[in-house]
């Protein structure tokens, strides 16, 4: 079964309701907004291909220094252990693999900042023993677009990290 959440970690997931329903292939956007009157984060979860938005309440997130932000392809943690990575064959990240236009880039401190511009550090995710078991790509020419492969390892660029 798969979901529509988010989360403000190390805060707990927060699942939508199960009316989102969320499909292998679906074209999915996200999108978080800092409310800077009501000090909270707006989060919209968009699903291009079943044609649904979630918004979340405005969310109160202590600490939280708004310098950075992340893209992410995980495995989830169950009862406070590490699930076994499914194969999820390739996940497409930015505008050239998903057409949907503004996307992988994050606005810090009134800036608008693409992966390209940013000081992006790609992590390949590795078992205990060293295995490869997610990769990110190199970005394509539009400076904002990658990649993320199920047990490969052939490049060292994708995840962003401001």
């Amino acid at each position: 079964m798969y979901s529509a959440w988010y989360e403000f970690y190390p805060a707990s997931p927060v699942y939508a309701n199960s009316s989102f329903v969320v499909k292998p292939g679906d074209t999915m956007n996200g999108s978080v907004v800092y409310n800077p009157a009501s000090k909270c984060f707006t989060t919209t979860l968009n699903d291009k291909t079943q044609g649904w938005a979630y918004t979340s309440p405005c969310t109160a997130v202590s600490g939280a220094q708004r310098s950075d932000a992340e893209w992410i392809t995980e495995r989830p943690a169950v009862a406070g252990s590490l699930t076994t990575l499914a194969n999820f064959g390739v996940a497409y990240y930015g505008y050239d693999y998903t057409g949907v236009s503004g996307t992988n880039s994050v606005m810090i401190n009134g800036v608008n900042h693409t992966v390209a511009q940013s000081n992006y550090i790609a992590i390949t995710m590795v078992s205990y023993s060293g295995k490869a078991l997610a990769s990110p790509s190199a970005l394509t020419v539009d400076g904002t677009s990658f990649t993320v492969s199920y047990g490969s390892s052939s490049s060292t660029h994708g995840n962003s990290h401001k």
